[in-house]
């Protein structure tokens, strides 16, 4: 079943962290957006896709701001996080873009293989944990 991206806040606006969950997992989506809204100290555009295919083409209709952090899956149907990371890589969209992995089990190999993209800047396994949100820095805009 396909579902539309959801938002918790407005869309993209440019004072807030946009932070895209890709994840089939609807328990697993719902968990990690609890914990960025609760243990983050700044406002959040959160956005949602069931899919690696519906992410690909909201990254192909992207016409405003980019989301700053995307939270990724590995294991999807069709579209797996590696589809998606290698879509990314190959289109050269999305450049800066910090990546955080999530996977349902601790393999080491998924993890190495994660870290080689050069925009995965985390790797955890599910489900995200409050204590991991003290090394995501990422969320943290940068001035221009």
């Amino acid at each position: 079943m396909t579902m539309e991206p959801t938002t918790t806040t407005k869309f993209q606006t440019s004072s807030n962290a946009i932070i895209w969950i890709v994840d089939d997992d609807a328990v697993s989506r719902f968990l990690t957006r609890k914990i960025l809204e609760i243990r983050t100290n700044q406002p959040l555009d959160i956005i949602e896709f069931a899919s690696g295919k519906e992410a690909i083409k909201a990254v192909d209709k992207l016409r405003s701001l980019p989301p700053d952090v995307i939270f990724l899956d590995i294991d999807m149907p069709n579209v797996s996080g590696w589809d998606f990371l290698d879509y990314l890589q190959d289109s050269g969209k999305l450049k800066t873009t910090r990546i955080a992995m999530l996977a349902s089990s601790g393999n080491r190999a998924d993890s190495n293989r994660a870290l080689s993209y050069e925009r995965v800047n985390l790797y955890f396994q599910k489900p995200l944990k409050i204590e991991h949100i003290k090394d995501l820095m990422l969320l943290e805009k940068t001035a221009s």
